[in-house]
């Protein structure tokens, strides 16, 4: 799979709410060592979007919601480590690529 293989699939199976696929893609992108914001950024958030615009227009309804944010939110479990976020900023000494390289690293074991 091509890594815009996997973008397009966390955003098909995120909007149907397939957690299963969307975790299974998660763990194969960052076994190819494709950034975690690409996957939030370019996939899985604009899924989410998607969802919530077809809420306002009446296509989807909660139970569809609910469904693809615990799509997400599977996905997130793997992600978050991965990340830095303000609530947990790499020290002076650490760095961004040293902290996917733990990442990628866990995610292979997992």
């Amino acid at each position: 799979m091509t890594p815009d293989d996997i973008l397009k699939g966390l955003y098909d199976e995120t909007l149907v709410g397939n957690g299963p696929a969307v975790l299974d893609l998660t763990h194969q992108a960052l076994s190819m060592e494709m950034a975690p914001g690409d996957l939030l950024f370019d996939a899985l958030i604009p899924a989410l979007e998607e969802v919530g615009a077809r809420f306002e227009r009446g296509d989807f309804f909660v139970p569809e919601m609910l469904i693809a944010g615990r799509a997400m939110a599977g996905s997130m479990e793997v992600l978050r480590p991965c990340s830095p976020t303000p609530a947990c900023r790499p020290s002076a000494s650490s760095s961004w690529a040293r902290s996917r390289a733990t990442c990628t690293t866990s995610a292979r074991t997992s």
